[in-house]
């Protein structure tokens, strides 16, 4: 019984590990090559601004769970801004968006 918790656990958490490593910077890229951003950014924060006082784009990612990733990304400032939230279930390189919302400022 404890060796058979332990084999799943362990799965578990290498299956997170490799999403966390492989996944989220796939989601990454993918959402940096939204059309809505114009040309591809290069220096995005990895933090949503609260706010700040010239235009910045940010891309959050993150793995809640094995094969799960969640992104936010936009572009935020001062009166301006939109932005875009998806739970994304990722399998070795193929992307399926499960939720998205959209916000616009």
């Amino acid at each position: 019984m404890r060796h058979t918790l332990a084999v799943t656990l362990t799965g578990y958490l290498l299956l997170w590990t490799l999403t966390a490593a492989v996944g989220v910077p796939s989601v990454r890229r993918a959402a940096l090559g939204d059309p809505q951003f114009g040309t591809t950014p290069t220096h995005c924060l990895s933090v949503e601004p609260s706010a700040p006082a010239t235009p910045a784009c940010y891309v959050v990612t993150f793995a809640p769970a094995p094969f799960i990733v969640r992104v936010r990304y936009g572009l935020s400032g001062v009166n301006i801004g939109w932005g875009v939230r998806q739970t994304i279930l990722w399998f070795f390189g193929i992307r399926v968006s499960l939720a998205t919302s959209q916000m616009v400022v």
